[in-house]
């Protein structure tokens, strides 16, 4: 296979967000399990050396873990199947790969009903892919490990890797199983590749019927043939705040002026909204990150949201979802409500953390922190834009690499996949009147990184001028028209400054002159004819012919 090195080029897994699914199907075993994750877990009395050994994972101190590994597993612990997973995953990294093998053997016939197995599936199919035995998705029942193994197979055969997708297309596999075969096809470069997944997007691929999931991920890949579907007719959420950030209400029309590509723009209609009586209300969405936030500081984050949930006795101004999310994808628990009680047993009965992706994983596991996130808020995007009213999204994390340092190394295939993805996200996030707010929990001070998405936040109109800084959790906060906060220990009063965008605002509406081209950047420019006002509202949109 002709493709760079994955290393290289993390980037192909950021792409484009198209319906999420796991991201263990792409990216090789890289994951690991914080010390407080698995003693939550497993809540067995002999957790401390557990512990020890997965302090000694996330440390790269293979041999002791072995060491502490064989030691658990030998002494049959409670909790000796994770201890043989781990044993193996350390065996690996000393380069012992028919040990690690042999653990996992062990592991299968041993605990044939344990949680680890498929992890263990997944570090067999690695280390087979690395020493170049093949891979055979077909003999694979495990949807995850059947999607891990064609990836393997397209970097060691891609002519049999494409038989393999064409057969799964074709045959009566599982939506979410087609929609990832369809995800690794966009992942080559190759003619071959780059045909077949033009054929599933255009509808030319007439072996089976696929589903407009399986088709809309084919067409999001298919360098730049995107339909998006949209109204013609625009809403613009805008917060109007005095000088001491106060919202001001009482403003009509006439105080609002618009400019639509520098150009004025009639507004349909202006009307003020008091969101707590509103009908529908605004929702509030809390995103619970502990893909991108380390386990310390989440730890801490949860207390400061069960903080939240229980003031004024547990009653909510709007209606709230919690949405947790995990290296397996994004959980969004419940439906909507203003019971802060119930809300905080469910944040608290919820694990601790689940595997998560450590620093040591390097650019791979970066790489799958941005993928895992910018899927996980496009999904979620696509679903609340079949609800009507306004969303407000507060994400609690410091965000994610956005491999700025990189951008000169794009291909063109790189840069119009990133334009795609771009065009695609902000489409969603406009159509579900999504405002995002980004709430950092890393504490007081400032990090170097707090600043970084200034410098990103331009519309881009082509994908010559796409940055990897322009999917930034700051920017597309910025773009959304929400706030990006940071620098405080009281996150309690972080999210409270952004729901005060939700209890007075306005709500414009307008209809665009129709695009000359597909994905028609609009850069727009909202101000109020009073001085000392501040505006906030979404910076642009993509329009289509």
């Amino acid at each position: 296979m002709k493709n760079r090195q994955m290393q290289a080029t993390p980037f192909l897994f950021v792409l484009v967000f198209a319906p999420l699914f796991t991201p263990a199907s792409i990216a090789p075993a890289q994951a690991f399990v914080s010390p407080s994750a698995a003693l939550s877990l497993s809540g067995a009395p002999d957790s401390a050396p557990f512990a020890d050994g997965l302090r000694a994972i996330n440390e790269s101190r293979w041999a002791d873990a072995v060491s502490i590994f064989s030691r658990l597993s030998a002494e049959k612990s409670s909790h000796a199947d994770g201890a043989l997973y781990w044993k193996a995953y350390a065996e690996n990294k000393l380069g012992q790969a028919k040990t690690a093998l042999d653990a996992c053997t062990e592991l299968r016939r041993d605990f044939p009903r344990s949680r680890w197995i498929d992890e263990c599936g997944a570090l067999e199919i690695e280390i087979r892919a690395k020493s170049g035995q093949p891979v055979l998705p077909q003999a694979i029942r495990d949807e995850n490990l059947k999607l891990l193994a064609l990836n393997a197979l397209m970097r060691q055969d891609e002519a049999q890797a494409l038989a393999q997708i064409r057969a799964m297309l074709a045959g009566d596999a599982s939506e979410r199983l087609k929609t990832g075969a369809v995800h690794i096809l966009a992942q080559s470069t190759s003619k071959p590749a780059l045909t077949l997944l033009r054929q599933i997007a255009q509808r030319k691929f007439t072996a089976a019927a696929l589903s407009p999931a399986v088709l809309a991920e084919a067409a999001t890949f298919s360098l730049g043939w995107m339909p998006v579907p949209q109204s013609n007719i625009f809403t613009l959420d805008a917060v109007v705040t005095d000088k001491a950030g106060q919202p001001v209400t009482g403003l009509t029309a006439s105080d609002f002026t618009l400019l639509d590509n520098k150009q004025p723009q009639t507004l349909l209609s202006v009307q003020e909204v008091d969101g707590l009586h509103a009908d529908p209300p605004p929702e509030v969405i809390l995103v619970i990150d502990s893909v991108n936030t380390p386990v310390t500081v989440w730890n801490q984050e949860r207390v400061q949201l069960e903080k939240f949930l229980l003031q004024n006795n547990g009653q909510l101004a709007l209606p709230t979802t919690l949405l947790f999310l995990t290296d397996q994808g994004a959980d969004l628990l419940g439906t909507p409500t203003r019971d802060g009680n119930k809300l905080q047993k469910m944040l608290h009965a919820y694990p601790s953390s689940l595997r998560l992706i450590g620093k040591s994983a390097g650019p791979i596991g970066e790489a799958e922190r941005q993928w895992i996130s910018l899927r996980a808020l496009d999904q979620l995007a696509v679903v609340q834009r079949k609800k009507e009213g306004r969303k407000l999204l507060l994400w609690i994390s410091p965000g994610w690499s956005s491999f700025w340092a990189e951008d000169q190394l794009k291909t063109k295939t790189e840069s119009q996949r990133l334009f795609t993805g771009i065009v695609s996200l902000s489409a969603a996030l406009r159509e579900a009147r999504m405002t995002l707010y980004s709430i950092d929990p890393m504490g007081a001070g400032v990090r170097r990184g707090n600043f970084f998405y200034q410098s990103y936040l331009n519309g881009v109109s082509k994908a010559d001028d796409t940055h990897y800084g322009g999917v930034d959790l700051g920017v597309l906060a910025a773009q959304s028209g929400g706030q990006v906060l940071f620098g405080s220990n009281d996150i309690v009063s972080q999210i409270d400054r952004c729901l005060a965008d939700a209890k007075d605002f306005y709500v414009l509406r307008l209809k665009p002159a129709p695009a000359a081209h597909l994905n028609e950047y609009h850069d727009l420019s909202l101000t109020v004819a009073k001085p000392g006002l501040t505006v906030r509202t979404r910076t642009g949109y993509y329009l289509q012919p």
